[in-house]
């Protein structure tokens, strides 16, 4: 009995096993039972247009203040109001059969300005420019101050440099910095003794002398500072960034010596050539011992060979180097900028049995800039990598895949990557007014974009099968491991008024990938969802992904009353994935 009772066990395990290897069902909120705010029961609030949004029991009629509002299919009902100056009181009520529920409550609307403090002799606020409150700088550059504080004061610093007090302040900034506050600018050329200078404010014979907060480290060329490149490192085009971090120029391989010329924070400035610089977060970097420079190498003879799936370019180097590449369309273009770098290459060695590649060409822009132009044969971009093989730095770019059965809906040959976004409790994305949760809607949705893809004879991969999290290396591994030919990453969207249709988008990095983009939007607005738009240079981990065509969906806003209706509903989920595949096969017939 008891073989019998663990042989049945195990049967059903691996049905349980295929069965989820097939299809994912996301789990239901909790049933909601009673009416109730989940957003709005505000005390006080400072501007007018006030949203309140709430649940009932499904099926029931909801009044705000005696206006009947909308209740959506998921319980999900809003309301959106101009406050009066004061106190405004709100009444909801709501029914269904013979129960009704009650509940109200008051949001008081302060429109008075923002009161400011007397203005005094103390710094309000100070930045810098380069930015931060641990800042590096070469001996010889200028760091920019500036300050608010009291109008009609004589504000130094740098043994009493003076700093201008400007004239005129704009409607906004006269708003936010208050009334009798001026802003203060200066400039400081730094020598290599320099560290940040307290600041001396003085008005009517007062004097008050305030240290600035941070600290500076003065760069010289006689001692340079250098850092190497960490598995993972990639380059940032500025100091800025948001929840996605800097906009990143590209991946670098590992070992890349260069030199470090400032740092704001936590990301230094690194000096590529003489004229060109870009930022590197000092997590993806070792610092190295002072004295380090940057390497310089003088090129020979490259090869262009195939190798496998791959055209290859090997460029031989006596050190690594730091490298920029972009993809350029009409015609469709690889440009690779390498850097510390000087040419002697006296012939080129192409072979004929090439797929991709139609001509290399190179030329000395700069005399530490080395740039060479890869043109392709193909109107589409199907992918490459960059990286060094000892001090070989080598291109390899993918070959067209085999789409001759593509018009048959026969796609066997093609690898697809799919990813569902987000994923177990440390990352759950964004949850809806009804508790519907992202991430179980993404792997949903991934499982049926893989079988659909399936019956046309695709291989599909998930780069996420469970409903656990992975990181984005992990992510990115799966696409180099199966060598896939499209990664399509599948999330839900959220922000804004959720009162409004939040719609549907696309986004992209690289140019080259955008027709794909393009052409799975222009399906899925084929249903009645709204355009939010095709958005390119988007810095998302899974889009900056070089090795194959890429396209992240936002299927729809998971905070838009109206959206929820619709993603909450795995019919409709099902209907975009559908709309997500005729994208993927008008794509891949235009490729032909």
């Amino acid at each position: 009995m008891k073989t019998k009772i663990a042989s049945l066990i195990i049967v059903l395990t691996a049905v349980c096993a295929v069965a989820f290897s097939q299809t994912f069902t996301p789990p239901l909120p909790p049933p909601i039972t009673e009416l109730r705010l989940v957003r709005g029961q505000t005390d006080t609030v400072t501007a007018p247009l006030h949203i309140i949004v709430g649940l009932a029991p499904k099926g029931s009629k909801v009044w705000v203040n005696k206006k009947e509002v909308k209740v959506f299919k998921t319980g999900s009902w809003g309301h959106e109001s101009n406050l009066r100056p004061g106190n405004n009181h709100f009444e909801v009520e709501s029914q269904l059969n013979d129960k009704k529920e009650q509940l109200s409550f008051t949001v008081f609307y302060n429109n008075r300005p923002r009161v400011f403090p007397p203005a005094d002799l103390i710094p309000e606020s100070v930045s810098f420019f380069p930015e931060g409150r641990n800042i590096w700088i070469m001996e010889g550059e200028p760091l920019q101050i500036r300050v608010v504080t009291k109008s009609g004061a004589q504000v130094s610093w740098y043994d009493g440099t003076p700093l201008f007090e400007l004239e005129e302040a704009s409607a906004r900034e006269r708003g936010r910095i208050g009334p009798n506050r001026s802003i203060y600018q200066g400039l400081r050329i730094i020598n290599r003794n320099d560290s940040l200078s307290p600041l001396s404010i003085a008005a009517g014979g007062d004097v008050r002398v305030h240290p600035v907060e941070g600290t500076m480290r003065v760069l010289t060329p006689d001692r340079p500072v250098s850092v190497r490149t960490r598995n993972g490192a990639y380059l940032n085009q500025s100091w800025g960034g948001d929840r996605l971090g800097g906009s990143k120029i590209n991946m670098l391989d590992s070992g890349i010596t260069m030199q470090v010329i400032g740092k704001t924070d936590a990301l230094y400035k690194v000096r590529l050539g003489a004229n060109h610089s870009a930022y590197i977060p000092q997590s993806v970097v070792e610092l190295l011992p002072d004295g380090h420079y940057a390497p310089v190498s003088v090129t020979g003879s490259w090869t262009v060979s195939t190798s496998g799936s791959f055209d290859v370019i090997s460029i031989p180097l006596s050190a690594r180097h730091p490298y920029t590449i972009y993809q350029e369309v009409e015609p469709n273009r690889l440009v690779v900028d390498l850097y510390g770098v000087v040419c002697n290459s006296n012939w080129i060695t192409q072979r004929l049995n090439v797929k991709e590649i139609k001509r290399v060409d190179l030329r000395q822009i700069a005399p530490d800039v080395l740039r060479f132009a890869i043109d392709l044969k193909d109107k589409n971009p199907w992918g490459y990598t960059v990286a060094y093989s000892n001090n070989s730095l080598q291109i390899r770019i993918k070959h067209k895949p085999n789409l001759s059965r593509v018009d048959r809906g026969d796609w066997s040959g093609l690898t697809f990557a799919v990813d569902a976004g987000h994923g177990g409790e440390e990352s759950r994305g964004a949850v809806s007014p009804a508790g519907y949760i992202e991430q179980y809607q993404n792997l949903a949705m991934s499982y049926m974009l893989k079988e659909m893809l399936e019956k046309r004879g695709a291989k599909v991969v998930l780069t996420r099968p469970e409903n656990k999290n992975r990181d984005m290396n992990e992510r990115k591994k799966v696409v180099s491991d199966h060598q896939a030919d499209f990664l399509i990453s599948i999330h839900c969207n959220a922000g804004g008024n959720p009162l409004r249709v939040g719609g549907t988008s696309t986004y992209y990095k690289h140019i080259g990938y955008r027709p794909l983009n393009e052409t799975i939007l222009a399906r899925l607005l084929e249903l009645p969802i709204q355009d939010f738009g095709l958005i390119g240079n988007f810095n998302f981990s899974l889009n900056a992904v070089t090795e194959c065509p890429n396209v992240l969906v936002e299927t729809l806003f998971m905070s838009s009353l109206a959206d929820e209706e619709l993603i909450a509903d795995l019919g409709f989920q099902r209907k975009m994935m559908e709309k997500v595949v005729l994208g993927i096969d008008d794509f891949l017939k235009s490729a032909k």
